[in-house]
């Protein structure tokens, strides 16, 4: 049984039922064999990959001066799931439910959540304090748009930074290394890379442009993480941290998601969804970079 999901409840039914038997954890074969996608996943994926990119398209072309949080997502949710979206999301780790992703602007990206990510969010109340909420969409701020497509039971992540108008200066020089990060790690994926490297190369490339204490958070609240694997859950293997010693393999789907969290501002950064191929790696989501949607 896979006991990272069984509840314990569960556990004592199940081995008072089956006794003398023994129940034992297969979970991490689990998790490896999941990690690897066959043809027929990877069809699924490059589909739900469209849906991901109309998502950020919508969300472009719908933002504006004015809007609430909220009413946005509400606008690019109804539109995603006109178009097949499931409109929910899979979590395997206890916890960690989202509701779509995070659609955010300004510093409320920056608020802390139970969530184990960079962005966080004041949510609509108390009871579910992550996410979208009433704030107001004003000019010249970052609006992290991280939503989760997912079509057939197979899930895409992508996340573009957009505002109304141009970004501070000090928010679009990190929007555009993240964008350089992005984008070296892209040319690494393929077999036979070490996870764990690319994780280095990401933080290098951070420090190096004097912003590694804002890499994928700030402080004691950073992530440990700039990329996940995905498939029929969000969270899967292989994770892109520190000391990961995992090997990509053909098939592998991964998220590459090198953000920079500024506490009072919010948060910058892009995500992109990639599968390894015969020889590196094949980019599945492909929306604009550009933050600056619009000047009304």
């Amino acid at each position: 049984m896979e006991l990272d999901v069984l509840p314990v409840n569960h556990y004592f039914l199940y081995k008072n039922v089956i006794q003398p038997g023994e129940i034992v954890d297969i979970w991490p074969l689990i998790r490896v064999i999941r990690a690897v996608k066959s043809e027929y996943e990877i069809g699924i994926m490059r589909e739900t990959a469209v849906l991901s990119d109309f998502i950020v398209e919508t969300c472009r072309n719908n933002l504006r001066e004015g809007l609430t949080d909220i009413e946005l997502a509400a606008i690019v949710e109804a539109a995603a799931r006109a178009r097949g979206h499931h409109g929910f999301i899979r979590t395997r780790t206890f916890n960690q439910e989202v509701y779509w992703g995070h659609l955010i602007s300004g510093p409320d990206a920056a608020e802390i959540a139970y969530v184990d990510g960079t962005t966080g969010g004041r949510g609509l109340s108390n009871a579910f304090p992550q996410g979208s909420g009433w704030r107001t969409i004003g000019r010249h701020e970052p609006v992290i748009v991280d939503l989760c497509a997912v079509m057939y039971g197979y899930h895409i992540d992508q996340t573009r930074t957009l505002a109304v108008g141009t970004l501070p200066d000090k928010l679009d020089k990190a929007c555009n290394v993240a964008l350089e990060i992005a984008h070296e790690l892209g040319k690494m994926i393929s077999a036979g890379v070490k996870v764990g490297d690319l994780y280095e190369k990401a933080k290098h490339m951070a420090e190096s442009h004097h912003l590694g204490k804002h890499f994928m958070g700030y402080g004691a609240q950073r992530i440990g993480y700039c990329g996940h694997g995905i498939g029929l859950e969000l969270d899967e293997f292989p994770v892109i941290a520190k000391g990961q010693n995992v090997i990509l393999s053909y098939g592998m789907v991964i998220a590459v998601e090198p953000k920079f969290h500024f506490p009072g501002e919010g948060v910058v950064g892009v995500e992109d969804t990639f599968v390894v191929i015969d020889e590196g790696c094949e980019k599945l989501t492909h929306s604009s970079y550009g933050s600056d949607v619009t000047k009304r």
